[in-house]
This record gives C-alpha cells, structure tokens and sequence, in this order.
C-alpha cells in the first residue's frame, strides 16, 4: 500500500513539472529566470523569438546587454530596490535590441524568487511584445504634433468647446496677434472671451 501511494505521489510531481514546463515554455509572453547579476538562467521560447536570439546565445547575455541604454538606468533602480527590499516587484516598458539591431518594446514585469533568508535568489520576468502599440501610439502623437503645428499657424480662430460653451482648446496664432496666452482663454466660457472676433 505505500508502495502504490509512493507511485501515485511520483506521478503526480512528474505531471504537476511537465505542466509547469508546458506553462513556461508555451506561454503567449516571454518569460525568463534571470540572475542578480543579470545572467539569463532560464528562457522561455516566446522571449527568444522577441529577441531573436536561440537559447543558447542569451546564455552568454545579460539583460543589462539587450536593454537600451536609455531605458537601463531606470530598470537597474527598480532591480536595485528590489534586491534592497524596498518593493516586492516591478513594471515598466522599454525598449530592448533585438540580434538583428531593431527595437523591440517590452512591457516588463519583474518580480523575485526568494532564498530561505529572503534575500533575492533570481528575478522571474515577463515581458510582453508591445511594439505594435508603441508604434500606433507615435503615429498618432506625430498626427496630433503635425495638426497642432497648423492649427496654431492659422490666423483666424479655431477653437473647441464643451457642450457648454466653455473653451477647452484654442490655437496660437490670433492668440498671439491678441497678445494672450492659451491659460488666459482655456476654461473660460467662450462668449466671455472678448478677442474671439479679432
């Protein structure tokens, strides 16, 4: 009888690790153990090919080589307040450098697997692929950037207002020729705005 107990307790680890491996090497978002040095330890398949480096090749990386430089500074603060204590985990999007030299955006979510002590034993990340996202967000700021660029060169007035009335944009030229600035105008009511027939 303890034998088959025995048995049924060694299946069921084995089949609670192979789902653990299925989870970690299936998953949608790339998933990665990760060193207090920042050596990669453990690399899922989907981060791989966010990176497009094999395994083999993030073996001989650290996250601090794959971050960008502008965005490393502030991901090593969070890791060294993580190692501190200070916070039990961390999100932030940035940038990494693909093998090829390309951007890729990583929404990154760092939390801590802990020694018996509690200090931290390796970093657990998850990083999400958001390039496609940042991408149509830049768009859309240059969009914005290059209609606000004509809108504040028209002299006649372009304004916009709430259903009441009150002005919650206005552009820069016939502002200007008014000698005005947006905060003298924006949240007035528009009809208490003399220069508006200007």
């Amino acid at each position: 009888l303890e034998s088959a107990s025995d048995d049924f307790s060694e299946a069921s680890t084995r089949e609670n690790e192979q789902r653990f491996r299925t989870t970690f090497e299936d998953a949608a978002v790339g998933i990665a153990h990760v060193a207090a040095d920042g050596r990669w330890l453990l690399v899922n398949k989907r981060f791989c090919e966010i990176l497009g480096y094999s395994r083999e090749e993030m073996a001989g990386k650290t996250f601090q080589d794959l971050t960008h430089p502008e965005d490393l500074a502030a991901d090593l603060i969070l890791v060294n307040r993580m190692i501190a204590g200070e916070i039990p985990q961390y999100s932030l999007e940035k940038r990494y450098i693909r093998k090829d030299g390309s951007i890729v955006w990583g929404n990154l979510t760092v939390s801590g697997a802990k020694k018996a002590n509690g200090s931290i034993d390796y970093f657990i990340s998850v990083v999400e692929d958001i390039t496609k996202r940042k991408e149509a967000e830049a768009r859309l700021k240059d969009s914005e950037d290059r209609l606000r660029r004509i809108l504040d060169n028209l002299f006649s007035f372009v304004g916009v207002l709430t259903r009441e009335g009150i002005l919650i944009e206005a552009n820069e030229a016939p502002l200007r020729a008014a000698g005005l600035a947006r905060e003298d105008v924006i949240g007035k009511p528009f009809w208490d705005c003399y220069w508006w027939s200007f």
